[in-house]
Parts: C-alpha cells; sequence; structure tokens
C-alpha cells in the first residue's frame, strides 16, 4: 500500500505542473476574463483613498516636423506606462515559474493620460497588448507620432533654438485618485533618446528636461512635462537665403563703379532690388506671424532692402543732376553755334564783294578771225570779254570749295568742342561726383552699422560656414535656448527630479486611510450596488430621467487652449478647446456613508447614456483622441471632460485687414433632442472664462485672443425648438509682418515711381523702369489674392490701398508713354527740316554745277600792254598767234582743274552731310522744340497733381484704417 501511494503521488506531482503551465492557467486562476468588470470598470484599488501611482517613461525616438508657420511639433516618440493593480496576484512557482504575462489592452482598466499639446490623435498604430506580472504591475509601451502645439521662438531664426513641451496628464483623474512620476531623471532620458534617435529632420536634439508638478488649476492634477530642446541647422538657410542678400548687397555696392551717364547703372540697381524683393516673400512664407518680435532675419532683409532701394534713390538724383549740367551745355553750344552761323554768313557776304569787283582789264583785247574789212577796234573787246567770264567761273569754283571747306571745320569745330565739353565736367557733373563719393562712404557706413545690428548673425554665419565646411556637427550656439512662459513657469516651480513629484497640494496623508475599518471601501462594490453593467440597457439607451416631461439641463463650460489656424481663404476656424459638460441621472444614486464616503466613481464613458452634443459650425470630425472616462457622483451628477480640435466655420471679415479683428463662434445644440427633453446652460460667465483662457492658452498662431462670451439662445430649426449655446471667440490678429513684407514693400515702391520722375524722358530708361516698378506691386497684389478670400462683402482696404498704388503707377506710366510720344513728335518735325535743308543745299550745288560748265572759245587771246609804237598789222599776229597757242594749252588745262575742283567739291559735301548728321543726332536734344517745352510743362503739372492725390489717397486709407468700425 506504501508503495502504491508513493506511485499515486508521484503521478500526481507530474500532472499537476503540467496542468499549470500555460497562460491560461494564471487568467483562469485570476479569473481575468474580457467579461469580468472587476478588472476593466473602475481604478484597481481596494480602497478608494489609495491613489494609484502611475510612473511614465518617454524616449524621442524622431524630429519628424517642426512646421513654424502653423505652430506645430511633430515627435515620434515611445512610452512606457506603468502602475499597480491590486487584483491581479499569483505565485510563480504554482504556474510553472510563470512571472508575467500579455494580455489585451482592453481587458484591463488603463490610466486616462493624454498630453496637453495633442492636437490629433495619434498616427501610428496603437499597441494591441499589456503585460502584466505576478506582484500586479502592469505595463503598456506604445510608440506615438504626435501632432502638438508649440510656440517658436523664431527671433533668432535661423539660427534659433527651440523647446517644445509634451504634458502628460490626466484627463478626469485628479490627484486624489492617480499620482503621476517620471521614472527616469533628465540625463537619463536624454542620453537614452540620443542612443535610440533614428531621424531629426533639419534640427539637431539637444536634450530633454522632466519636470513633474502639481498644476493649481480647476483640476488639480498631477502633470509630468518632457521639454524637448533642438537646434535648426541653420546651414542651408545660411548658403540660400543669408548669402544670396549679402552677394546682392555687394553687387549694388560693386554698382557704384558703373558709370552715372548711360541707364545700365538704373537698371542693374533695380534688377538687385526685384531679387531682394524675392527672397523677402520666400522668407514670409516661412515664418509665423505670432511672433511679438520682428526676427532679427526679417530686420536683416528689411534693412538690406532699404540701403538697396536708398541707394536707388541717389542714383536717380545723381542723372537727374548729370541731365540738368547736360542740358546747360547744350544751351551753350546752340548760342556757340548760333554766333558761328552768324560770322559765317557775315565772312560769305564780305567775301562775295570782294569777289564781285571787276578787274579792268586794259590795254586787253581779244583777236577773232579778224577779216580784212573788220578793224581792230571791234574785235578787241570780244577777246577782252571772252577772258573776263573764264576768269570768273574760275572764281566760283574755288569759291564753291571754299564754302564747302568752312562748312567742313564748322561742323569738326562743333564735334570736337562737344567732346571737351562732355571730356570737361560740368557744375552740377562735380555735384554729382562728390555725392556720388559721400553716399558710398554713408552707404558703407551704414552696411558697417546694419553688420554691427546683426553682429550675432555674423558670428552665427560664420560658424555655420566652418560647420559646412567641417562636416563636424558642431553648434554655432553654445547659449540656452529661450523658453515660452509656461515653460519658465514650470522650471521654476518645479525641479528637476528622477522618479519624484511634487505634493505640495495634493498630498494625501496616510492617516486617512483606512484600512482597518472593516467598511466597503472598493468602488466595485458601487457599481455592483447600482448594477452599472456593460449589459445593463437602463444606463445607456434613453435619457435618464423617470419623467420623460422632465427635460435634462446640460451645463456646459468651454476653455480655449490653442487658436491652431485661422484660414481666411477657406473661411475656417480651427479651435483647440477643452469641454466640461454636466448633467443628471436620475437612476443614480448611493449614500456614501455605506461606501465609505465615496462620493465619485469614474467609469467608462460607454456605460452611460450621454448628450449627443453637436458643434453646428463643425466640418469636419474632431481630430483630438476622445476621452475614455467620465465621472459620475453619489447624487446622481455625471460628468465628462473632453479635448476636441475640430474645425470649424466662420464668416471671416477682412475689411480691415490685416489690422482686423474677427469673431468666431461654436454652437452647442443637441442633433436630435428638443427644448423640452434637453437644454443647455453656460456654467461661467464671460470674465471667468476669458481668465481662464488667457491662464491656459498654449498657442495663438498669429492671433491674440481678446475674450470669450456665451449665450443661451433658444431657436426654432426645421421642425423642433432647440436649445443652444453659443460661444464667441474674439481675437487680434497680429500685423507686424504684414506690415513689414507687404505694406511697407509697396510704399518703398511708390516712393521709387516718385523718383523715377527725375529720369530724363528722352531714353528707354524711364519707362523700363516704371515697367519694372509696377510689375513688382503686380507681384503683390497676386500674392494677396491668395490670402484673402472672395466672400467680402466689400472691398478689403488693403486691396484698396493695393489697387489704388497700381492706379497711381499706371496713371503715371501712361504720363510717360504720352510724354515720349510728344517728344518723338517733336524729333520727327526736326528730322523733316533737317532733310529739307538738306534738298535745297543739293538744289543750289546742282546750279553751280549748271552754271560752270565749261564753254569752249577758239580762236581767242588776250593781248596785254600794247604800246602805241606797234603797227597794228604786228599786233593783230602776235594776238592770233598767241590767242592760238593759248587757247590750244589752257583751254584743256582749265577744263581739268575745273572737273578735278568739282569732284573735290562733291566728295567734301558728302562728308559734310554725314559730320551733319553726327552733330544733329548728338544735339538733337539740345534744342527744345516746340512739344518738348510743352512736355517739361506737362511734367510739371502732372507730377504735382500725382503728388497731391497720393497723400490724399493714404491720409484717407489710413483715415479708414483706424476709424472703421470692427464687423
Amino acid at each position: 500500500m506504501l508503495t502504491g501511494f508513493l506511485f499515486l503521488l508521484f503521478l500526481t506531482d507530474g500532472v499537476y505542473p503540467e496542468r499549470n503551465c500555460s497562460y491560461q492557467d494564471v487568467l483562469n486562476h485570476l479569473n481575468l476574463t474580457k467579461n469580468n468588470e472587476l478588472y476593466s470598470m473602475s481604478r484597481p484599488v481596494k480602497n478608494y483613498k489609495q491613489p494609484t501611482q502611475v510612473s511614465l517613461e518617454l524616449l524621442l525616438y524622431a524630429i519628424l516636423d517642426v512646421v513654424e508657420k502653423d505652430q506645430k511639433f511633430i515627435p515620434y516618440v515611445w512610452t512606457v506606462m506603468r502602475w499597480q493593480n491590486e487584483y491581479i496576484s499569483w505565485d510563480p512557482n504554482e504556474f510553472c515559474g510563470i512571472d508575467n504575462v500579455s494580455l489585451p489592452t482592453e481587458v484591463l482598466w488603463k490610466p486616462d493620460l493624454t498630453i496637453e499639446e495633442m492636437t490629433e490623435k495619434d498616427k501610428a498604430p496603437p499597441s494591441p497588448y499589456l503585460t502584466i506580472n505576478n506582484k500586479g504591475d502592469v505595463e503598456v509601451q506604445n510608440d506615438q507620432v504626435l501632432v502638438s502645439t508649440c510656440r517658436m521662438q523664431i527671433y533668432n531664426f535661423p539660427f534659433d533654438i527651440q523647446s517644445c513641451n509634451l504634458s502628460f496628464k490626466s484627463i478626469i483623474h485628479t490627484a486624489k485618485d492617480i499620482r503621476l512620476q517620471p521614472s527616469d531623471n533628465s540625463s537619463e532620458a536624454t542620453e537614452w533618446s540620443r542612443e535610440v534617435m533614428r531621424t531629426q529632420y533639419e534640427w539637431l536634439f539637444i536634450d530633454m528636461i522632466v519636470t513633474a508638478n502639481n498644476v493649481s488649476d480647476i483640476n488639480n492634477q498631477d502633470v509630468v512635462v518632457y521639454t524637448i530642446t533642438m537646434k535648426r541647422r541653420s546651414v542651408l538657410y545660411i548658403v540660400n537665403f543669408l548669402v544670396p542678400i549679402m552677394f546682392f548687397l555687394c553687387l549694388d555696392l560693386a554698382s557704384f563703379l558703373i558709370s552715372d551717364s548711360g541707364g545700365e547703372k538704373l537698371s542693374f540697381k533695380v534688377t538687385v532690388l526685384l531679387a531682394v524683393t524675392v527672397l523677402q516673400l520666400i522668407l514670409n512664407e516661412i515664418l509665423p506671424s505670432s511672433s511679438n518680435k520682428i526676427p532679427l532675419i526679417a530686420l536683416y532683409c528689411i534693412g538690406i532692402f532699404a540701403l538697396m532701394l536708398l541707394s536707388l534713390l541717389e542714383t536717380i538724383v545723381v542723372m537727374y543732376l548729370m541731365e540738368k549740367d547736360s542740358a546747360c551745355q547744350d544751351n551753350g553750344a546752340d548760342n556757340d553755334q548760333n554766333l558761328s552761323e552768324d560770322c559765317s554768313k557775315q565772312h560769305k557776304a564780305n567775301l562775295h564783294n570782294c569777289l564781285g569787283e571787276k578787274h579792268n582789264w586794259t590795254e586787253c583785247t581779244c583777236i577773232y578771225d579778224v577779216s580784212t574789212s573788220e578793224t581792230p577796234c571791234e574785235l578787241l573787246p570780244v577777246a577782252k570779254e571772252e577772258n573776263s567770264r573764264k576768269l570768273i567761273e574760275e572764281f566760283h569754283a574755288l569759291e564753291q570749295l571754299s564754302d564747302d571747306l568752312r562748312e567742313m571745320e564748322k561742323t569738326l569745330s562743333l564735334l570736337l568742342s562737344n567732346k571737351k565739353e562732355e571730356e570737361k565736367p560740368g557744375y552740377w557733373t562735380k555735384v554729382a561726383k562728390n555725392v556720388n563719393r559721400v553716399f558710398f562712404i554713408f552707404y558703407h557706413r551704414e552696411d558697417r552699422g546694419v553688420h554691427e545690428l546683426f553682429r550675432p548673425l555674423r558670428v552665427m554665419m560664420l560658424a555655420g560656414f566652418l560647420f559646412l565646411l567641417t562636416l563636424t556637427g558642431g553648434s554655432p550656439f553654445t547659449e540656452q535656448p529661450e523658453l515660452s512662459d509656461d515653460q519658465q513657469m514650470s522650471n521654476d516651480s518645479v525641479p528637476e527630479s528622477g522618479g519624484t513629484y511634487n505634493d505640495t497640494e495634493a498630498q494625501i496623508d496616510d492617516d486617512e486611510i483606512d484600512t482597518d475599518s472593516g467598511e466597503t471601501c472598493s468602488y466595485q462594490d458601487i457599481l455592483n450596488y447600482l448594477n452599472l453593467t456593460k449589459n445593463n440597457d437602463k444606463f445607456t439607451l434613453t435619457r435618464p430621467v423617470k419623467d420623460f416631461r422632465k427635460p435634462t439641463k446640460v451645463h456646459l463650460q468651454m476653455v480655449l487652449y490653442g487658436i491652431l489656424d485661422v484660414s481666411e481663404i477657406d473661411q475656417t476656424f480651427v479651435p483647440y478647446f477643452w469641454i466640461y459638460v454636466k448633467w443628471e441621472n436620475y437612476h443614480i444614486d448611493w449614500r456614501p456613508n455605506y461606501f465609505c464616503k465615496i462620493e465619485e466613481v469614474v467609469v467608462p464613458n460607454e456605460l452611460l447614456w450621454k448628450p449627443d452634443l453637436t458643434i453646428e459650425e463643425m466640418r469636419e470630425k474632431d481630430k483630438a483622441p476622445p476621452s475614455p472616462y467620465l465621472t459620475i457622483d453619489w447624487n446622481g451628477g455625471v460628468t465628462l471632460l473632453n479635448d476636441l480640435a475640430i474645425v470649424s466655420m466662420c464668416r471671416m471679415q477682412v475689411y480691415k485687414f490685416p489690422f482686423d479683428i474677427q469673431s468666431c463662434n461654436l454652437t452647442f445644440k443637441s442633433t436630435a433632442y428638443s427644448d423640452k427633453e434637453i437644454t443647455f446652460e453656460a456654467v461661467e460667465d464671460r470674465l471667468k472664462n476669458t481668465e481662464w483662457t488667457r491662464r491656459l492658452m498654449r498657442s495663438q498662431y498669429e492671433w491674440l485672443f481678446i475674450s470669450m462670451t456665451a449665450e443661451n439662445k433658444t431657436v426654432h430649426e426645421l421642425t423642433i425648438q432647440q436649445s443652444m449655446i453659443v460661444y464667441t471667440i474674439k481675437m487680434r490678429r497680429r500685423s507686424i509682418l504684414y506690415i513689414a513684407n507687404f505694406l511697407v514693400p509697396i510704399m518703398f515702391f511708390f516712393g521709387l515711381d516718385l523718383a523715377s520722375f527725375l529720369i530724363s524722358d528722352s531714353g528707354g530708361e524711364k519707362i523700363g523702369f516704371k515697367v519694372t516698378v509696377l510689375l513688382a506691386v503686380t507681384v503683390m497684389q497676386l500674392i494677396l489674392n491668395e490670402i484673402l478670400p472672395s466672400s467680402s462683402d466689400r472691398i478689403p482696404l488693403i486691396a484698396v490701398y493695393c489697387i489704388g498704388m497700381f492706379g497711381l503707377m499706371m496713371l503715371s506710366l501712361l504720363e510717360t508713354v504720352v510724354v515720349m510720344h510728344l517728344m518723338q513728335k517733336d524729333s520727327a518735325s526736326e528730322d523733316d527740316e533737317a532733310d529739307k535743308d538738306h534738298f535745297n543745299k543739293k538744289g543750289k550745288v546742282s546750279l553751280h554745277n549748271h552754271d560752270g560748265e565749261m564753254k569752249k572759245w577758239t580762236h581767242c587771246a588776250c593781248v596785254c600792254d600794247v604800246s602805241a609804237e606797234e603797227p597794228p598789222s604786228e599786233l593783230l599776229s602776235m594776238a592770233r598767234e598767241s590767242t592760238e597757242s593759248l587757247l590750244q594749252g589752257n583751254s584743256s588745262q582749265l577744263t581739268d582743274e575745273s572737273n578735278a575742283l568739282e569732284k573735290v567739291s562733291d566728295e567734301l559735301r558728302e562728308v559734310e552731310k554725314t559730320l551733319l548728321l553726327i552733330l544733329n543726332n548728338k544735339n538733337e536734344d539740345g534744342k527744345p522744340g516746340y512739344w518738348t517745352r510743352m512736355v517739361k510743362t506737362i511734367n510739371k503739372f502732372f507730377f504735382i497733381f500725382y503728388v497731391t492725390v497720393a497723400s490724399l489717397f493714404l491720409l484717407v486709407i489710413f483715415l479708414m484704417w483706424n476709424l472703421a468700425q470692427d464687423e
């Protein structure tokens, strides 16, 4: 028998361990099933006065994105949450050494931790399991992709260091229920995050500071704040933004070497200025408008832009002075030319008088075929007349040649004098050179002043270049980051701790915990007493009233946590807020004295009926994770706390943009119930709502929160009459960046258009300059069109401002076109007169050629110094012989010389014509015609009209901006 008993005992020992070596055996031992509400319905403590200790660990895996414009921080984090479940316990020796089991997350109660800054639901898939051990410790590991708000400090952009908070707290439990503490200190969290870091986007992770504090707000909850500090990688911003602007500034400095006489310098400067404007518009797309101070990089761009604008204005003034000097020289040249023409005419008249005197040819005769019947006295006058005619023709040819040479000499003298006058600077040219010299010194000193102002930027740029060259990942900054107000308050109130927390207000004395009293001190006992289970339809299906004629009063309170976005073009308003909703459930009632004075119980929200609350303006579903729990109290009160991030409709009044104040409504009402079934009432007044909102505000985007009001209404909609609460949120736009990047540049362009009146109308530089400035304003107007909606009842003032500036510049451009047309008309008339004069001269030359044709004189001789002693027959024979010999030799010689002189005279006339054309083209502006004089008068009157109208327009616009009522 003893042997058999030992054998049976051996068999029993062999079977028992095998039967208890599965996880299900542990679950069966604990009676841990999905239907056992002991584990999932309420906080897992046997005495409600005992808080649940929750430890939290966070590791930063990646920095996915940082959006300055939207004030968003998107990290990828790994969280580990641990707490104690007092209903879980087993002996591992009884279950083959099993000391931990993995279970589905929905089986057990979990702390309702949320992140205050989170505005959208976790994008990563949640962990489906949690782990329990034999001592009752529960651990949940989860990876999360968080979209959170973060107030960016962009004053030092792109050399900024940002600090973003992740604040963990319970949604509904107070510090008496859940004590939240970090499991690691700052140094450990920083070290481990660096080891597991996967990607950092354009940032360098610096450290993570862990603080635990007990916030003294309306909920009195423990909060663990993880402050993630990171530094921007600024190399690409240096290379692609700061350095190009510096290069453009150097180009503008180099433009002082370009001559001021032509239009190349003006075009060069305008092109460089427009390039800086494009970069400034790109910067406007990056930086948010939420900064209280203008970022240094915006001051850098505005300073460079202003210096280049000043340089451009100086160039216009210098060109105007040189044009004025050139006009003075042209007037002097015209006077000299008139004086030269008078002297030439006088000289020519004297020459004609001198050449017109006839020489007395005495004792000279011409013999022509003397016949025996003719007497010598008849032949002598004929020879004398023929000789005199030839000499006169020869003098005419020489006179014409002399006139042509004088005209050529006069033209060359004018060209040489103009060239010398150009080489010799006039008074205004000297003044222009002095202005250039003084302005260059001033410009250089101002540039040095800008560099002194941005000395930190230069140091940072140098460090960035060193980083680019060495690629060592060195930091150009060593100072601590600028913390926001709430971060500073958190760090000042609670010192750094590893696993410790501040419990100044929520400290629970051990004396208050009476575990040996023998009373019922479990939340589950109350739930059992109420029969509050997941399968009890009494609490979930219908409105919780005993008499259907009695309406359910719903008390509602809203606290605005953040203004995430306001889109004018889409007419949307994206707020992040918390709501407090309370109503009466007449099916819930217990006596606290019977349950250890338990007055409140936190239960899953799916166990009870809830008002079908909706927001009338909401166009997209809530992006924030819903609250998993609600609170019930002993007299039937039900409280729900929830955070919402919604996209709502809001009609924007942009008449005063960017100095506008917007009012957006959030209307809470029931979806299906009428006012006979549900009535809404606001909990707090306007002052308290506004005060709490200002104190708890996390992010305001580009807006400044002003106030929030609540109003109860009863409205008849469709077929039923409903009760509703309308919250009106008023906010003012931060307009400083719009002024710096939009209004001021347009005013600068208008100043350039005014300065263009100093540019000469004769060339094409002025019209090209005006067209370029007008196109720049057009680009600004297109950008404005992307911002403003088309739903406004009235044209916004900023659109009127742009259209007015555009209209004035367009009018100025049209005036320039008309002026150039009139001057072209004057130039055309001068060209016609020049062609007419040339035709007259050509006619005179042909007439001279016609009169200069040589007649053939044969058998003619000139006899001079006839003595009375010689007989006539001898004289006649000698005259005949000499006449024949002279006519034979001199006739051919005179003909050849006359032809040569005519050829030279023609060539000289062609040269003179070419020189006159050159001189006329060079001095075409020197003689102002009728239309040119009219143009000067038109310019003066239009400038006065232009300045007057522009001044009145700007005065009216700014008065309307200041005095118009906010809609």
